[in-house]
């Protein structure tokens, strides 16, 4: 699930106490220069190690990071 990154850090409480465990999580921010603004969430109904990272979604010459494109390919129809 993607939510703003303050909504998250809360869901992943209530989730805690529903008997979901976090699996892993992403903070995205817009440029190198920005604050994290969003958060991918992923859980499980078992406990797992937890795996977190970063993305910025563009470079600072305005286009997209190699990173964020390989993270949404799949989701284009067309190459971005």
């Amino acid at each position: 699930m993607i939510l703003p990154t303050k909504e998250g850090e809360a869901f992943i409480e209530k989730a805690k106490n529903s008997g979901l465990y976090l699996e892993s999580s992403m903070l995205i921010k817009g440029s190198t220069d920005s604050t994290f603004r969003r958060i991918l969430l992923q859980f499980q109904n078992s406990p797992v190690i937890r795996s977190e990272s970063t993305i910025t979604m563009r470079k600072s010459d305005g286009n997209f990071s190699d990173d964020y494109l390989k993270l949404t390919d799949n989701f284009y129809l067309r190459k971005l």
